[in-house]
């Protein structure tokens, strides 16, 4: 039996960000497999199978809620880092400013 693959990423400020699957790619398979699950359990009446739906859209939200969530940390921690980024670069910039101003070169 082969070890699976691992994921494709790419690191990007200092993350290694997944390039498979996409997060608006993922929420809409998701939508899409809830839909069909909504359609089926609204054709359904014995409950067994309306457990077995309800259980199966708790798997799915699941996995989305799971994916968001990394998504929002992974962004909040690049988020840190540009904003950390743009704060040295703003002071950089002003003090060549300053030193403009000052006739210094």
């Amino acid at each position: 039996m082969s070890e699976p693959e691992p994921a494709a990423t790419r690191r990007v400020f200092g993350e290694e960000i997944p390039l498979e699957p996409e997060l608006p790619a993922l929420l809409v398979d998701v939508g899409e497999r809830l839909e069909e699950i909504r359609r089926r359990f609204a054709q359904v009446s014995v409950p067994e199978e309306r457990f077995d739906l309800l259980s199966t859209a708790l798997d799915e939200l699941e996995g989305a809620l799971d994916g968001v969530r990394e998504a929002n940390a992974l962004l909040a921690r690049i988020e840190r880092r540009l904003a950390d980024g743009y704060q040295v670069v703003l002071r950089r910039l002003r003090d060549v400013e300053r030193d403009l101003e000052n006739g210094e070169a």
